[in-house]
């Protein structure tokens, strides 16, 4: 091992088993909630795959709950670092003060997209698919307008589970999780097996489920950090320092968000470029949502680790700069990098396995298969639809959806470790004082992204129609000059700064 290779293994990762332990200690709860997070959109997905054209109308409909959720991350970006900063010198008027503009912030979005998504919920599918069959938009919209009552309790529940991660209470929010969870699969049952309600019931057992986490949520800040619990009636009431604060950071978090938009309309272009009718057979009316509503949800799975980058990097980061200690937090964001950095690495091993089974998993497109053998005894392009015709047809669907799905996953599983990597490097210099300008270059490098994505998907998708997972792997590649601008800010700016260190002074008391 050259000295060169072992000084920067012994910077960039944790040299004991308390430090690994401390970091696991609080990235394993979170990373199991965010875990059973994603478990519940597979489940949704999983539970209308017996529906001919669910998954795709799940698929295109969570495009706008993804938004939504896209925007509550740049609401966190500009208030994650503050709070940890504020909690971590024990401020915890000005903490509280922080959570509030942060659920004021989520109220009023939530509630322009509840009214959106019940006026015009046909219209919000088509949007995002304009070539898909009437079929899916019907049901897409018989989602939407049940699920935006999902969307008006995201406030609150995203709120709340944000806190509880950034004050070091991630397993509180695994145990909410678990439950969140138990509930969902529960009336998922119910609702699409016992009272036949399909998509509709899907959508029902999402709304329950997400007032049982609001529930829990709200009640465990309220049981184990009190000195965090507003009042109501005093919701707009919040420090001086707090807005000015917030106010000077507002533009970074309307640039994250700018910047996770073109994040989630990724699966819009990919319907463009691959409508109904382009993968396989005409016939078979596949799209890219009907293959990426499945490997999107597969891959949120294993993609769960990352939301814990942000919770150690406010505990072992934020805090320690709240309290000016500027090198201590410095070792902990270096040694975060390579802790990160092997947890991607575990998850892309597990996702091998997925992607080597996958073939195997009929179960997830049982809804495609079943279609094609219903068509037996019609006719199709003037062409009688035999009992043997239905059922090779069935296999061809079949083979089509998983080879692509298996595909698809590919560079998700290679790629894992080095989002992980660089992800940390994102989070460590947004706890400091670059965090508006980290936003900018945040916005930079997925504008760059999502331009390489539409030349990707509605020009180089032409030579490879019939082979989504091929312009896959080709976006993909714009992951590697992506990386570069992040690991130079890191390691040239001057990030690590006390962002609470205002005028006046700051106030320990815990009453509004």
């Amino acid at each position: 091992m050259s000295i060169t290779f072992k000084k920067f293994f012994v910077t960039h990762f944790p040299q004991d088993k308390k430090t690994y332990k401390e970091y696991f200690n609080v990235a394993f709860p979170i990373i199991f909630a965010s875990i059973l997070f994603a478990l519940n959109n597979f489940i949704d997905n999983f539970m209308v795959t017996t529906i001919n054209g669910g998954v795709a109308a799940l698929s295109i409909a969570n495009i706008w709950t993804g938004l939504l959720l896209t925007i509550f991350v740049g609401i966190s970006f500009i208030g994650t670092s503050a709070m940890a900063q504020f909690y971590g010198k024990q401020d915890y008027k000005r903490a509280r003060d922080t959570l509030k503009f942060r659920f004021i912030a989520a109220s009023i979005l939530s509630i322009s997209f509840f009214v959106t998504g019940l006026a015009i919920p046909e219209q919000l599918i088509r949007l995002f698919s304009p070539n898909e069959s009437t079929v899916v938009v019907e049901l897409g919209a018989k989602y939407i307008r049940i699920i935006t009552v999902s969307w008006l309790l995201l406030s609150f529940s995203y709120t709340y589970g944000a806190a509880l991660r950034e004050v070091g209470l991630g397993k509180l929010q695994m145990y909410a999780s678990i439950i969140t969870l138990s509930v969902n699969i529960i009336f998922n049952s119910i609702f699409i097996f016992a009272l036949n309600l399909g998509v509709e019931g899907a959508a029902w057992a999402s709304v329950i489920a997400r007032v049982a986490a609001m529930v829990m949520h709200i009640a465990l800040v309220s049981w184990k950090k009190k000195e965090l619990v507003f009042n109501p009636i005093r919701l707009i009431i919040i420090n001086s320092v707090v807005w000015k604060l917030m106010s000077r950071r507002f533009i970074g978090a309307i640039l994250i968000s700018a910047s996770g938009l073109t994040v989630n309309l990724r699966n819009m272009l990919w319907n463009f470029g691959y409508p109904a009718g382009t993968i396989g057979d005409s016939t078979f009316q596949l799209s890219a949502a009907a293959i990426i509503g499945i490997t999107g949800s597969i891959s949120g799975i294993f993609l769960s680790a990352i939301p814990s980058i942000s919770a150690t990097t406010s505990i072992f980061v934020g805090w320690q700069l709240g309290q000016n200690n500027i090198g201590a937090a410095k070792k902990h964001s270096t040694q975060l990098k390579g802790f990160n950095f092997l947890i991607g690495f575990i998850f892309s091993l597990l996702l091998v396995l997925v992607v080597l089974t996958l073939p195997y998993m009929t179960f997830v497109v049982r809804g495609q298969y079943q279609a094609q053998l219903d068509l037996e005894g019609s006719t199709v392009n003037n062409v009688l639809i035999t009992s043997e015709q239905a059922l090779i047809n069935a296999n061809l669907v079949q083979t089509q959806m998983l080879r692509e799905m298996q595909l698809t996953l590919i560079p998700i599983t290679a790629l894992l470790p080095t989002w992980m990597w660089f992800i940390s490097s994102s989070n460590s210099v947004q706890s400091g004082g670059w965090n508006s300008r980290l936003s900018i270059i945040e916005l930079a490098t997925n504008i760059f992204q999502f331009s390489w994505l539409i030349f990707t998907a509605l020009f180089i998708s032409k030579f490879f129609q019939n082979s989504l997972w091929i312009s896959v792997i080709i976006f993909y590649l714009s992951d590697i000059p992506k990386i570069l601008p992040y690991e130079l800010v890191y390691y040239k700016a001057n990030w690590a700064t006390n962002v609470t260190d205002l005028k006046p002074a700051t106030t320990k008391g815990t009453n509004d």
